[in-house]
């Protein structure tokens, strides 16, 4: 289903579409690169349309542009929730991505899916890996894989975000085993460090990845905070690949 989000609209008027049975899917029209009404009953009736299951596939309103969920704090909530950014996807052709991969029934294959290109409909291959966050440790230690596999000179741009974060700097690390978190600095496996406001922080890490990315290994990503323990509730990291 289509929905055009607009100034003033509310969560109690979605509500009733997203409790349909019958609807899976849904392609949200929203602002800019992704942003919507700052009312937090509306963010959260999307995000826990996307928790319980429902598709929730965000697109521009904008002519050009493209859907960089995150990147305000209005669409932060929609990101935790589950909710995926369409880049630069038009509506309509959003619309029949999400048609064609909910016939084809691929289950949990369906959000990556989505976020990659496969008839010319997108610019770039959106790679999202999602991580929940550990207790309080030393370091963190997070591994997954894109969607698909691509050579390190086609990276356009990775970005880290975290987030519920309880400490105040942190540094963070590719394919690195033995981090000495005193020195993060001089350790050439180090890919940039952020300092975090209000439990969130995000980091271009495009350098580093170019830098230390191996082509078809898993990724490793190693979080410090210098030495002291902390917490952190997500890390999301975004890769951004040219087709």
């Amino acid at each position: 289903m289509d929905l055009t989000l607009y100034p003033g609209v509310r969560g109690e008027q979605l509500r009733p579409f997203f409790q349909r049975d019958d609807i899976k899917g849904f392609v949200l029209r929203t602002f800019g690169s992704g942003t919507t009404p700052r009312d937090p009953e509306l963010l959260e009736v999307v995000a826990g349309a996307a928790r319980q299951g429902k598709i929730m596939l965000v697109v521009t309103q904008c002519v050009e542009g493209s859907v960089d969920l995150g990147r305000y704090d209005a669409s932060t909530t929609l990101l935790e929730g589950g909710v995926v950014g369409g880049f630069d996807l038009t509506p309509e052709t959003a619309l029949v991505k999400l048609m064609w991969l909910l016939a084809l029934e691929q289950g949990a294959e369906l959000l990556p899916q989505l976020q990659v290109d496969h008839r010319g409909e997108q610019s770039y291959d959106h790679h999202h890996l999602s991580f929940e966050g550990h207790g309080s440790l030393l370091e963190h230690t997070f591994s997954g894989r894109p969607t698909a596999p691509f050579p390190r000179e086609k990276l356009k741009r990775a970005l880290i975000r975290v987030s519920g974060c309880d400490h105040s700097k942190l540094t963070f690390f590719l394919n690195a085993m033995g981090v000495d978190p005193a020195t993060p600095d001089t350790d050439v496996r180090s890919i940039g460090s952020t300092e975090i406001q209000d439990g969130r922080g995000v980091l271009d890490v495009t350098r580093g990845l170019k830098r230390l990315l191996i082509d078809n290994r898993p990724l490793r990503l190693t979080v410090t905070g210098g030495g002291a323990s902390f917490s952190l509730t997500r890390l999301d990291l975004t890769l951004l690949v040219e087709n």
